[in-house]
């Protein structure tokens, strides 16, 4: 089997998909629509991920962080939405919506069939208890400022929701795919950060800290089933070590590399090395306390090194 170093996007793929021979395509398989077809595929496979940064905890509504959500996002947990690749908003556990003239009321037409992981159904009081508590006053969500423009959900029926707005928010059905609407029970008892609660095709299986975290497939999806029994996350102190693991056959997919890596690795015939684009976004600081960082002029004419250009 080939190894691949990529971005994050590909874990999505290959993960849902299964282990393949073939490049990837560029695009996601869609956990919505059911994996993408693959040839070679193996349902017994086992795939293994490198990543740098490892989770805090376990729990999407109180627990913050790229690394999380790399995790448990579309894999463990769904919202009502979800994000393609090229930033569409596509049907997840909403299966359509109708908005309001005015942009106030949104009306989720949920999808039926579907478990949690402990086997309870999945249906709209869930929605309601869900939304209400990442938009409560004083609530953990990563995402609660997402939810700023929340009045209100109401089930009008087990497969309905109503959800009813302050304002008009453009952005509202994109924050129906983020951690404010990683639906869990409404009356969950489930300890989110021991184990996982989701409708995910994969659940949690074992943390072992400092080293790897284990996705096991979940045979009761809703949809097409995940094309491999389990994906494990590698993590590692820094990318030197992550690219050692990748060439020494550890891992199967290195989801970050700097310049050092790529160049390592762009002679080597079996590791394919694919690029794509994010909605992820960073924030450089500055600390003004060093005289020459405070002078405003100083960082408008700062210049990337060569070095920096070529990872740009």
């Amino acid at each position: 089997m080939k190894r691949f170093a990529g971005v994050a996007l590909l874990v999505a793929g290959l993960a849902l998909s299964g282990c393949s021979t073939n490049p990837p395509s560029g695009e996601a398989s869609s956990p919505a629509s059911g994996p993408a077809p693959v040839q070679n595929a193996n349902p017994d496979a086992s795939v293994h991920v490198g990543f740098i940064l490892e989770p805090t905890g376990l729990d999407p509504t109180s627990v913050s962080g790229a690394a999380l959500d790399q995790l448990v996002i579309d894999n463990v947990y769904e919202g009502l939405t979800r994000r393609a690749e090229n930033g569409d908003i596509l049907p997840a556990l909403a299966t359509s919506w109708d908005i309001s003239e005015d942009g106030l009321s949104y009306t989720f037409h949920l999808r039926e069939g579907v478990k949690f992981h402990d086997g309870s159904d999945f249906d709209a009081a869930d929605v309601v208890a869900t939304l209400e508590a990442s938009a409560a006053e004083g609530s953990k969500n990563p995402d609660h400022k997402l939810m700023r423009t929340f009045k209100s959900a109401q089930a009008s029926d087990p497969h309905t929701v109503v959800v009813t707005l302050s304002e008009p928010n453009m952005n509202f059905l994109d924050s129906m795919s983020t951690d404010a609407a990683m639906m869990v029970p409404s009356d969950n008892t489930v300890d989110l950060n021991k184990e996982s609660n989701g409708t995910g095709p994969f659940t949690i299986g074992e943390w072992k800290t400092g080293s790897t975290i284990t996705l096991e497939r979940n045979d009761n999806y809703w949809g097409d089933p995940a094309g491999t029994k389990e994906v494990v996350y590698h993590y590692y102190a820094d990318q030197t070590a992550a690219a050692n693991a990748l060439a020494s056959g550890q891992i199967d997919i290195l989801t970050t590399q700097n310049t050092d890596t790529v160049e390592r690795f762009a002679a080597d015939p079996a590791i394919i090395t694919s690029q794509g684009t994010e909605t992820s976004w960073m924030t450089l600081g500055f600390n003004h306390s060093n005289p020459a960082l405070a002078n405003k002029d100083c960082l408008l004419y700062t210049s990337p090194s060569p070095r920096d250009k070529r990872q740009s």
